[in-house]
């Protein structure tokens, strides 16, 4: 049976970020509170809004495909699919390992695997469904 993008019930929870709905994707680049974060390889940098100099905040054994930004979390995925918790920009934390479409909303993750399966997680890491 086929259902349309905007009658499925999980519409609200996967979506592209959107201004009305909070959630974000993963990207290179993320505009936080007073930084741009963007990614480098294997390395998460930063450019602060005062002094717009680039300075490094981490790096990962592996290179970095892209960052979601939430308060002061700062969530990193690398190429061999963890999930890393770059809490108030200075301490990485290894939360996931796990593959598919990754999505940020609220204090939430949501993870799509194979279009298929649909997990939610907070941002430690814990599985909530």
């Amino acid at each position: 049976m086929y259902v349309s993008a905007n009658k499925h019930w999980l519409k609200e929870k996967i979506v592209v970020h959107d201004d009305n709905t909070g959630g974000k994707i993963i990207k290179k680049v993320e505009q936080g509170e007073n930084a741009e974060y963007f990614v480098y390889k294997d390395r998460l940098m930063y450019i602060e809004d005062t002094d717009d100099k680039v300075k490094e905040i981490c790096k990962l054994p592996n290179d970095i495909v892209g960052i979601l930004v939430k308060d002061k979390d700062i969530l990193l995925y690398d190429n061999n699919s963890n999930i890393y918790n770059a809490i108030s920009g200075r301490e990485r934390v290894k939360i996931l390992s796990t593959w598919g479409d990754i999505y940020l909303e609220d204090k939430n993750i949501y993870i799509l695997n194979n279009k298929v399966d649909y997990e939610k997680y907070d941002l430690n890491g814990k599985r909530i469904f």
